[in-house]
């Protein structure tokens, strides 16, 4: 996941999260994509979660809920959000 994430859809998603149980545990997989959402996409982690060690379906519903909203909020010209969900069980 990490490879396609930082190297053939870089740049592809307006927001990135991930559901996996070694998000916090394997530094040397998620740090590097902890990195890029950070810097790259200028994502605050500390004011929004990114980064999940359990697949809650509630939590998959609430990131399909507000993008849908911001979707719907997004008018003319400007890029609809796009999310990448990571899924690892």
């Amino acid at each position: 996941m990490q490879n396609l994430i930082l190297k053939h859809f870089r740049g592809c998603w307006e927001r990135i999260v991930v559901l996996s149980p070694t998000a916090v545990l394997d530094k040397s997989t998620w740090d590097p994509v902890r990195k890029y959402i950070q810097e790259d996409m200028g994502v605050d982690l500390k004011r929004e979660q990114a980064f999940f060690t359990e697949f809650d379906p509630a939590v998959l519903q609430a990131i399909v809920t507000n993008t849908q909203r911001h979707r719907a909020e997004t008018e003319g010209p400007k890029r609809s959000q796009a999310v990448r969900n990571a899924c690892d069980r």
